[in-house]
Order: C-alpha cells, then sequence, then structure tokens
C-alpha cells in the first residue's frame, strides 16, 4: 500500500484535530513506523502546550474600556481629511522638490547605456551557441571566441 507523501500543514492538522477523517489513519500508520516522525509530532505538542499555558491567560483577558472605545469614528472627520490633505500635499512637494535631481543623473548616463546594450547586442545576437552554453571548463575556446569576435585580445 502506498502512502500519499504527508505534508507538514497535515501534520499540524493531525495534531489540532482538524485532519480530513479520510487521512487520519494513513497518517497514524505513517507515525507507527516512523519514531523520527512520533518524536517531531510530540515535540510540536509541548510546543503548543507550552504557547497555551503562557498565552491563554491573555487570550481570556477582558479588553480595557479605553481600547474599546477608541475607534476610528472616534476622530471627527475634517481632522481625517486634513490628514489626508497633509500627507497628499508633503508627498507632491517632496515629489516636485527630488525629480530633477534623479533626471539629471539619468540623462548624463543615458547614451552610454544606450551604446552598451547596442555593443551587446551586435556581439552576441548573431551567435547561435556562445556565449550561454559554453561552459566554464571552455574557458580558452570563449577567450578566443570573443577575442576574434571583438577583433581585440
Amino acid at each position: 500500500m502506498s502512502v500519499k507523501k504527508i505534508s507538514e500543514g497535515e501534520l499540524h492538522a493531525y495534531i489540532d484535530g482538524e485532519l480530513p477523517p479520510e487521512r487520519h489513519a494513513d497518517i497514524e500508520a505513517h507515525i507507527a513506523s516512523s519514531p523520527e516522525l512520533a518524536e517531531r509530532l510530540n515535540a510540536y505538542r509541548r510546543h503548543e502546550d507550552a504557547l497555551r499555558a503562557r498565552f491563554d491567560p491573555v487570550v481570556t483577558e477582558t479588553v480595557p474600556d479605553r481600547l474599546l472605545h477608541r475607534r476610528a469614528g472616534s476622530i471627527p472627520r475634517a481632522l481625517r481629511y486634513a490628514a489626508v490633505v497633509g500627507w497628499l500635499t508633503l508627498g507632491g512637494a517632496a515629489g516636485w522638490f527630488l525629480h530633477g535631481t534623479k533626471s539629471a543623473e539619468q540623462g548624463s548616463d543615458a547614451p552610454s547605456w544606450a551604446r552598451r546594450a547596442a555593443v551587446a547586442h551586435a556581439v552576441y545576437s548573431p551567435e547561435v551557441r556562445h556565449p550561454v552554453e559554453v561552459g566554464a571548463d571552455q574557458e580558452a575556446h570563449l577567450v578566443a571566441w570573443l577575442s576574434k569576435r571583438l577583433g581585440a585580445d
């Protein structure tokens, strides 16, 4: 009988008692035949027990009144709109002042990038096999090919 591979999610569902019944027997059989898996599941259970012992009291606490009454509706609508307008204004101003610095840098490098792209295209595009399919063990062949192709050593 071949058993479908057991995923990590299925193991956690097994521990939590949320595994579909049709997989439950398969996983129990696999656990019975694998001491390593049984120990791993025991470690998961110990970890879960430790988390429950530590955090169950926090989960059952009541929410403080000061947090219950603090909702988005408690902030005046005009103040929320003012905050949105302020952020948009700040973003627009920052974009306006910074747009010139980036475009000046790009403008000076644009011709050299275009030239590099054209050279790379002229060197590599006509070839069917080179240089992608040349392995690292054929370094001498690649150097000779590039020297011939570029017309320089």
